[in-house]
């Protein structure tokens, strides 16, 4: 089986995201992505509330401890 890969390169967060509450946000909320942002910065993170009203926040995340 041979597999495609490709090379990663540095993209200015705004030509893959143009919109921060319709395209980031959204993208962000998927449990899937809260998993690898978590794998990264070493915690459990589980979404609670999208656009919750909490010091400006868009999205309410709760550690659920280290991994």
């Amino acid at each position: 089986m041979k597999i495609k890969l490709d090379k990663i390169s540095v993209v200015p967060i705004r030509k893959v995201f143009q919109n921060e509450t319709t395209d980031f946000t959204t993208w962000l909320s998927l449990n899937e992505n809260l998993e690898l942002l978590g794998m990264e910065i070493g915690l459990n993170l589980r979404l609670i509330k999208r656009e919750a009203k909490v010091v400006n926040s868009e999205l309410l995340i709760r550690s659920q401890g280290i991994r």
